[in-house]
C-alpha cells in the first residue's frame, strides 16, 4: 500500500513496520516534548520558586510565576505537549490555582507510563491502572479533609489566601495586604467573582489597593448630587420623550406658535415624570434607553429634575445598569405608564452612599455608586477591588495572582471542606497507593505503584525549589505517613531541622476540591496522551 500526505512525530514512514514499534515511538516522543514542556514551568513550583521573564512578539516584557501564562507564552507547536498547555489553561479556568502543579504530576505520569511501555506493560494495562489509581486518591483525600466552625471561616480562608499567594511575584511587596484584600472581596461578593470588577491604577503601591462595596461610572456633566447617604432611587428603561400616538398621524407645523406648542407639550410630559418621582421620594433617577445613542440627557431636562433636588443621569452601559439594579433592589420602570401605577414605590431602590471622587489621573473623575451592605457584612451587587501599582508589568501580575486567589476561594464556597498543603496530601496518597499494592501483590511493580512514585513529583519540586535535598526529604516524610502520621508534610521555612514537620498548625491550607481537580485533571490529560499511536499531519490517504 501507499500512503499520501505527511506525517509527523512519531510515526512511521513505511507500512513494513511493526505496528507495535510505530506506537511506541510516537508515545516516547509524545511524552519527550511534554517532559520539555513541563521541565519549562518546573522551578515556578512553590513559595520559593523562581520567576520567568517573558519578551513578546511586540518586545512587550514580563516577568510572572503564573504557570498558566508562562505556557500560553510559548510557542508550542508539538501536538501532545499543545495537550498539556491546554490542561494549564482549564485549570486555571476552573481552579484559578495549581496550574503549574497539574502540568508537572501529568508529565510524571507520562514518565513513569514510558517505563513502563519498556518494560513490557500494555497501554490498556496502564490506562486502566492510572484511571483506578485516580479515583482511589480522589475518595482517599475525602478522609484527610477538614472543616472549621463558622466563627472561624475568614481566619482560615485568609491562610487559603496565603497559601495561595506565596509563590507569587507580589507576594514579596504585599503579601499580607493583599491576602486580606482577597478574603475581604469574596466575602463581598458571596463567592462569585462574577460580581467583582478589578481596576488597575499606575500609582502608588500595591499596599494603597483598595475595595469599594460598590461600582464607579464615568461623571456625567454638570451633575449635581442631591444627597450622599441612603439615596432613594428610581431606575428608567424608556426615553424622556413624550411617547407616540397609537393612531398614526400625519402632523404639520406651520407657524411658530405650532412648534412652541410641541415644546410645551414635552416639557409637560417631562414636569409630569418629574413630579411623579419627587412624590415618590426618588432622589436619583438613572436612564439608560438600551439604545446605541450614547447622548446625554438635554440641559432643559436635567434643569428640571435639580429644580425638584433630583440628581438624573443618562447610562450607556445596559450592564453597569442592570449592576445597579440588583445592588439597589429596584425594578426598573420600562413605560410611562408604570410610573402612575399604585405599587409604583416597591420598584424604588435603595443606594447606600452616592459621591463623586477623582481616583488619578489615569482615571479621572467618576460616580462612585455603593450599595447597602448586609447584617452580615456582604453585599449582593458588584464589588469593585483597586488594585494599585507602579509599572504596568508589575499591575498586570498583580492582578493574575489576584485572580487566582480568588477563584481558590470561590471554591471554598462550592466545597467548604479544606486538606493541608505542603505535599501532605500527594505524601498520603502515595502511602495510600502502596499499602493497598503491598496488601495485594507485594513488592511487584506495575503501574499503580508507578502513579504512586508519581505523586512524589510535587513534594519532591517543592523541596528541590527551595533549596533542599528533594529525595532524601520526601522518603523520610513518606516513611512518617507509613507510620500513620498522615500530618506531615514539608517545612520550607525553617533552615535548620528535617525538613519536614507537622503542619496541623502551620496555617498551610488548601481547598479539598482543588486538589481532587489536579488530580482527575492530571490523569485524564496523560491517558489522553497516550492513547495517541500516531500523528497526522495534512491529508491522509491510503490508496
Amino acid at each position: 500500500r501507499r500512503v499520501h500526505g505527511g506525517i509527523i512525530q512519531g510515526t512511521c514512514a513505511t507500512a513494513t513496520m511493526d505496528v507495535g514499534d510505530c506506537g511506541l515511538r510516537c508515545r516516547r516522543e509524545n511524552i519527550l516534548a511534554c517532559r520539555s514542556v513541563a521541565s519549562s514551568v518546573r522551578s515556578m513550583l512553590g513559595p520559593k520558586s523562581n520567576d520567568k521573564f517573558i519578551i513578546e512578539e511586540d518586545g512587550h516584557v514580563l516577568i510572572t510565576n503564573d504557570g498558566c501564562t508562562a505556557l500560553a507564552s510559548m510557542k508550542v507547536e508539538q501536538p501532545a505537549a499543545q495537550l498539556l498547555v491546554q490542561l494549564s489553561r482549564v485549570m486555571d479556568i476552573e481552579a484559578g490555582d495549581g496550574t503549574t502543579s497539574v502540568v508537572i504530576f501529568a508529565s510524571a505520569l507520562l514518565d513513569a507510563a514510558l517505563d513502563l511501555l519498556e518494560k513490557g506493560f500494555t497501554i490498556v494495562r496502564i490506562i486502566r491502572d492510572f484511571h483506578q489509581a485516580a479515583q482511589v486518591c480522589t475518595s482517599h483525600l475525602e478522609t484527610l479533609q477538614f472543616s472549621i466552625p463558622s466563627a472561624q471561616r475568614n481566619d482560615l480562608l485568609l491562610q487559603i489566601a496565603r497559601t495561595s499567594l506565596a509563590s507569587k511575584v507580589v507576594s514579596q511587596v504585599a503579601h499580607e495586604e493583599l491576602a486580606r484584600l482577597s478574603v475581604a472581596a469574596i466575602n463581598a461578593s458571596q463567592g462569585d467573582i462574577n460580581q467583582l470588577k478589578v481596576v488597575t491604577v499606575c500609582e502608588g503601591s500595591l499596599t494603597d489597593s483598595e475595595i469599594i462595596p460598590g461600582m464607579f461610572v464615568n461623571c456625567p456633566e454638570g451633575l449635581t448630587l442631591h444627597g450622599s447617604n441612603t439615596v432613594s432611587t428610581a431606575l428608567l428603561q424608556f426615553s424622556l420623550e413624550k411617547p407616540e400616538s397609537t393612531v398614526k398621524q400625519r402632523f404639520t407645523a406651520k407657524t411658530a406658535e405650532d412648534i412652541d406648542r410641541i415644546f410645551r407639550e414635552e416639557e409637560q410630559f417631562i414636569k409630569s415624570v418629574v413630579i411623579a418621582f419627587k412624590k415618590l421620594g426618588a432622589k436619583v433617577v438613572i436612564i439608560c434607553t438600551g439604545s446605541m445613542s450614547i447622548q446625554p440627557l438635554p440641559e432643559s431636562v436635567i434643569q428640571l429634575f435639580q429644580r425638584a433636588k433630583i440628581s438624573a443621569f443618562k447610562m450607556d452601559s445596559s450592564q453597569e445598569f442592570q449592576a445597579i439594579a440588583r445592588g439597589c433592589g429596584a425594578t426598573p420602570f420600562v413605560s410611562y405608564e408604570q410610573i402612575f401605577e399604585p405599587a409604583v414605590k416597591s420598584r424604588l431602590g435603595c443606594i447606600h452612599r452616592l459621591y463623586l471622587r477623582n481616583f488619578s489621573e489615569s482615571l479621572g473623575k467618576k460616580l462612585v455608586i455603593e450599595f447597602p451592605i448586609s447584617a452580615e457584612g456582604l453585599s449582593s451587587a458588584v464589588t469593585t477591588v483597586i488594585l494599585k501599582g507602579g509599572t504596568p508589568a508589575f499591575l498586570a501580575e498583580a492582578e493574575r495572582a489576584f485572580h487566582d486567589a480568588m477563584c481558590v476561594l470561590r471554591n471554598t464556597f462550592r466545597k467548604p471542606s479544606f486538606v493541608l498543603g505542603g505535599g501532605v496530601c500527594e505524601l498520603g496518597l502515595s502511602s495510600c497507593l502502596e499499602s493497598i499494592e503491598d496488601t495485594a501483590n507485594r513488592f511487584a511493580w506495575n503501574p499503580t505503584r508507578a502513579f504512586a512514585q508519581a505523586l512524589r513529583i510535587i513534594p519532591m519540586t517543592l523541596a528541590q525549589n527551595s533549596g533542599l535535598d528533594g529525595f532524601k526529604i520526601c522518603e523520610r516524610a513518606l516513611s512518617e505517613h507509613r507510620t500513620g502520621r498522615n500530618t506531615v508534610g514539608l517545612d520550607l521555612e525553617s533552615s535548620q531541622g528535617e525538613g519536614f514537620k507537622d503542619l496541623r498548625d502551620s496555617g498551610i491550607v488548601e481547598p479539598l476540591w482543588n486538589k481532587q481537580r489536579q488530580i482527575s485533571m492530571a490523569t485524564e490529560a496523560a491517558i489522553a496522551v497516550l492513547r495517541i499511536d500516531q500523528i497526522l499531519q495534512g491529508d491522509f490517504n491510503i490508496v
